[in-house]
C-alpha cells in the first residue's frame, strides 16, 4: 500500500490533483475541502494515501492527514458506501463537523449531504458513533448552541443560493463570535463573514 506521496503538485482541481514524485505524476481523488487547503500549483506537497484497487482500476485517494485517511477508512467500511461516496461525505463538511453530527446522531445534516439518503445516514451512525474514541480525530471547542438552530440557519444559507462549504464556514464563525445568537442573529453574522 502507498501509505503517502511527497512531492510537487502539478495540477488541482475540485477532486482531484496531480502530484509529481521523482518524475512520475500521480492522479489522486482528493474532496473538495482538501481543494481548498491545498498550496498554489509548484509547491512541495505531501498527501497521505488510501489505494483502492478494483478488477478494472487502482484509484489512490488522498489526504492532508492521517485523521481525514482514518474517517474514509472507516466510512468505505460501512455497507453501502464505496470510495466515491466517501470522498462526496468528506466533501460536505469538516470532518470534526461530520464527528459532531454522528455522536449527536443529526440524521438531517448526514443526509443532506448529496448521495446521502436517509438509510445510508442511519447506517453511518450506527457503525460509527462509538468507534470515535479510537481514532485521534482533533475536535475543536464548539460553543454549544443547539443544532436545531445551527441546521436552521445553514438551511437558510442554502436556500439563498451559498453552497454547503460557504453556509458551513460562516455559520461555524458566527458562532464563535454569538455563541448565544437566536437563529435570525445567527444568520445576519453568518452573511457578514460571507461577504467579508
Amino acid at each position: 500500500m502507498i501509505a503517502y506521496l511527497s512531492g510537487i503538485l502539478i495540477e488541482k482541481k475540485p477532486t482531484e490533483a496531480i502530484l509529481e514524485v521523482n518524475g512520475i505524476g500521480y492522479h489522486v481523488h482528493i474532496s473538495t475541502i482538501t481543494h481548498e487547503k491545498l498550496p498554489d500549483s509548484g509547491s512541495n506537497l505531501t498527501l497521505h494515501t488510501y489505494l483502492h484497487v478494483r478488477e478494472d482500476a487502482m484509484q489512490l485517494y488522498g489526504f492532508l492527514s492521517p485523521e481525514e485517511r482514518g474517517f474514509f477508512k472507516l466510512l468505505i467500511g460501512i455497507s453501502g458506501v464505496g470510495p466515491k461516496l466517501a470522498q462526496t461525505i468528506l466533501s460536505g463538511f469538516e470532518i470534526e463537523k461530520l464527528q459532531q453530527a454522528i455522536r449527536e446522531q443529526d440524521l438531517k445534516l448526514i443526509s443532506s449531504i448529496a448521495g446521502v439518503g436517509k438509510k445510508t445516514a442511519e447506517r453511518i451512525v450506527i457503525e460509527l458513533k462509538d468507534k470515535f474514541t479510537g481514532m485521534e480525530i482533533k475536535t475543536k471547542d464548539m460553543p454549544r448552541i443547539s443544532q436545531s438552530s445551527q441546521q436552521d440557519a445553514f438551511s437558510a444559507l442554502i436556500s439563498l443560493g451559498f453552497t454547503k462549504q460557504m453556509a458551513d464556514k460562516a455559520i461555524t464563525e458566527a458562532i464563535k463570535q454569538a455563541p448565544n445568537a437566536e437563529v435570525d442573529e445567527l444568520i445576519k453574522i453568518a452573511l457578514r463573514h460571507i461577504k467579508s
